[in-house]
């Protein structure tokens, strides 16, 4: 009786080691969650939504390329303008998180002989000379990717893609297919 006695005493104040993890399991899962995880999830949603509306804007652009004209619809088919923005809106709505209003459309003409660029920011004003210019259409668009978790800004201030929408402009340029239109 004696050593059943003091084996049962010498246990009495000893607790087993392995009960612990599963205390601290709860506490562990919710700070990875929001300590690692929700920033992640966030960071790579922001990194995709660039990536679309970037490619929103190259698809605008390469679309209007193709156009026959630069402002005017005709009987050839739609402007360029008309164009880059039925692809770039089309694209855009596709996607949740995405804002941005269209793009915005100007000519490059450079020189062959020397280099020199010029902009214009409407159609041209005589027919384009191919044997002197190259010419090439640059789109421009400015949006807002809206962050996926939204945090309040009174935590930590206003941070843009975390607290408030990151604000972003991509601009593209493709060189023009049909260049005798681009002074309608």
């Amino acid at each position: 009786m004696k050593t059943f006695n003091k084996l049962k005493n010498n246990t009495r104040g000893k607790r087993k080691s392995n009960g612990n993890s599963i205390m601290e399991l709860p506490a562990a899962l919710w700070i990875t969650l929001i300590v690692f995880f929700m920033p992640m999830m966030s960071l790579a949603t922001i990194t995709l939504r660039l990536s679309l509306l970037n490619m929103a804007v190259l698809e605008a652009v390469h679309s209007a390329s193709k156009a026959r004209s630069f402002e005017q619809s005709s009987n050839e088919g739609v402007s360029a303008v008309e164009l880059a923005n039925q692809t770039f809106a089309k694209f855009v709505n596709s996607f949740p998180g995405l804002g941005a209003g269209g793009v915005k459309l100007s000519i490059l003409a450079s020189s062959v002989n020397s280099g020199a660029t010029t902009r214009f920011d409407n159609k041209l004003s005589q027919p384009a000379n191919s044997s002197a210019f190259v010419y090439q259409i640059e789109g421009n668009s400015s949006g807002a990717i809206e962050p996926v978790f939204p945090i309040s800004g009174h935590l930590f201030g206003n941070i843009p893609g975390l607290s408030s929408p990151l604000k972003i402009s991509f601009t593209a340029k493709e060189f023009v297919e049909n260049p005798q239109g681009l002074n309608r």
